[in-house]
């Protein structure tokens, strides 16, 4: 079994008609979609680690060979979930792009500021080492998420702390240029 944990909070409701549609229309076998909602006020101090954490522990306990994340506000492409698995790594995530930074990437490599800005990301052909990237489409094997948690650190951050983490135990960082997401800034529009 494959869990898909969707974190989703009240303010990301201007995307839950594409989010549904993707859940529906996506290629998803021998998957476990799980959305969950945080009641509380939205950017609280770990919100999102306890968001994240909740759905580890759950692929932890019902046996999930992988825990694919995807953001209430981005959308994968329909089939990314055999593309991650094709690739045989431990993490591998997609591309979607800031919604206020003229089109950058969410992903980085330390010391590269270049990487990551849109015109660079297009050229890229297959995978790429990456030091980091946004949460919202990332595949994790059971070998990476169950050797990293959530809470292994202080800051109220989920993803460079994450990969630090995997990386210190020896987890190379994929990122996949050709699965591109859509990410919603209201209902119509997305970078």
């Amino acid at each position: 079994m494959i869990l898909v944990a969707i974190p989703q909070h009240d303010k990301k409701r201007y995307c839950i008609e594409p989010l549904l549609d993707w859940i529906r229309d996506a290629n998803l076998p021998d998957t476990e979609v799980l959305m969950r909602f945080h009641r509380g006020v939205y950017g609280e101090t770990n919100a999102v680690k306890i968001q994240r954490e909740f759905f580890r522990k759950f692929a932890l306990e019902y046996n999930a060979t992988h825990f694919l994340l995807v953001g209430a506000d981005t959308i994968p492409p329909l089939d990314v979930l055999e593309r991650f698995l094709a690739h045989n790594v431990d993490v591998v995530g997609g591309v979607y792009y800031n919604r206020f930074e003229n089109g950058k990437a969410i992903a980085w490599r330390n010391g590269d500021t270049e990487f990551n800005k849109k015109e660079n990301i297009e050229k890229l052909k297959g995978l790429q080492v990456v030091d980091g990237m946004g949460m919202d489409c990332v595949l994790f094997s059971r070998k990476a998420f169950e050797s990293v948690s959530f809470f292994d650190w202080e800051v109220n951050d989920d993803d460079y702390p994450y990969y630090d983490r995997l990386k210190e135990k020896g987890f190379t960082i994929y990122l996949d240029p050709t699965v591109v997401c859509k990410h919603y800034m209201d209902k119509e529009t997305y970078a």
